[in-house]
Formats: structure tokens, sequence, C-alpha cells
């Protein structure tokens, strides 16, 4: 038998740069104007891709940068791919990702979010505690496929800052989690 793959690559990015001015009056603050990065959202640039592996089955993965536009400085403590570095498995039960990914209140949340988590304080990233808008890394995650509307979404930091060692205390674990249903206009999302 004869055997093909096909397999897809996305080089996306976005830059977000302006003017700002800073006007706190109260006394003793000044007024301030200047160059800001990021203004409703954060600069990045990244890859994507999926490849089929046969039998319903995808390899996937996301590399995702985030920096600075006016200084060109690396975000997220200085990761390279701070924002997303995960690579997964795909079929029509679900994804299984392993890596650095959102957990799942920022990321559900997102989606009923107007300013879709963008503008600083007016977005949910705001108003949903530290836990639910981090990036844990050494996550395994469980996303459900679309069962009639419903989704559900489960994941495991083994060390949400990268650095876990066998056998000592430094393992800082996380655990994830949400649920939506969509029907129409209608969204609900829980985590």
């Amino acid at each position: 038998g004869a055997a093909s793959a096909q397999s897809s690559v996305t080089l996306y990015g976005l830059l977000d740069i302006g003017m700002i001015r800073i006007d706190p009056k109260q006394a003793g603050a000044a007024a301030t104007t200047g160059i800001a990065t990021g203004v409703q959202s954060g600069p990045r640039f990244g890859f994507r891709g999926s490849e089929d592996l046969g039998g319903g089955l995808r390899a996937v993965y996301q590399l995702e940068n985030g920096f600075s536009v006016d200084d060109g400085t690396l975000g997220q403590s200085g990761r390279i791919f701070g924002r997303w570095a995960w690579a997964g498995l795909a079929g029509s039960w679900g994804e299984v990702r392993l890596g650095r990914q959102w957990a799942f209140g920022f990321e559900m949340m997102g989606s009923i979010d107007p300013w879709a988590t963008g503008f600083n304080d007016a977005g949910i990233q705001s108003v949903m505690s530290t836990a639910n808008a981090v990036r844990p890394d050494n996550m395994i995650a469980y996303r459900s496929a679309n069962l009639s509307g419903f989704r559900v979404n489960l994941g495991y930091s083994f060390q949400t800052n990268g650095a876990e060692a066998a056998g000592s205390s430094n393992n800082n674990r996380f655990i994830t989690a949400g649920a939506s249903y969509s029907a129409g206009p209608l969204m609900v999302v829980g985590t």
C-alpha cells in the first residue's frame, strides 16, 4: 500500500503600538506621553501546524512568541516562545496537548469577553484571578470534541514555572478545568 501525509504550517503575527498620554489628575503625579506597545493586544508572532497521521489522527503544535514592538524585548519573562509552546495529538475524540498553554479560565472566558482578553484593565484578565490568567508550563491538557454544543477541558501542570525536580518539594502543581455550551447565539462558560 501507499502512504501519504498532508501537513500545514501557518505563520502569523500581530503588531500593536501607539502613542498614549497618561494624566493621573492627582496631586504630585505628572502627566506622561509616550510610545506604548500592546495597547489593545500583546504583539506576537507564531507558528501552528498540523500533520495528518492517518486513521483520523493528527499531530498538532503551536509556538508563539510575545515581544515589545517599541524596544524589541521578549515578553513572558524573556522566553522565546512564552505565549504558547506545545505539541499534541488530535482526533474525533478531541485533543491532547503537552507543553506551555493557557489556563482554561483565561482561554475559555476570553471567548465571551467583548474585548477578547485585550485592552489590559478592560479585558477579562483583570477580573479573573491570577490563577486563571496564567500560562502554566509542563501541562498535559485534554480538550473534548464538540458534543452537541458541549465542550469540556481539563489540564494538569506538573510544575507551573518549568523547574520541576524529581524528589524535591519544587513541584508546584496546577489543575485547570472548564466547560462550555454553545447553541446559536447562546454561549455559557464555566471554569
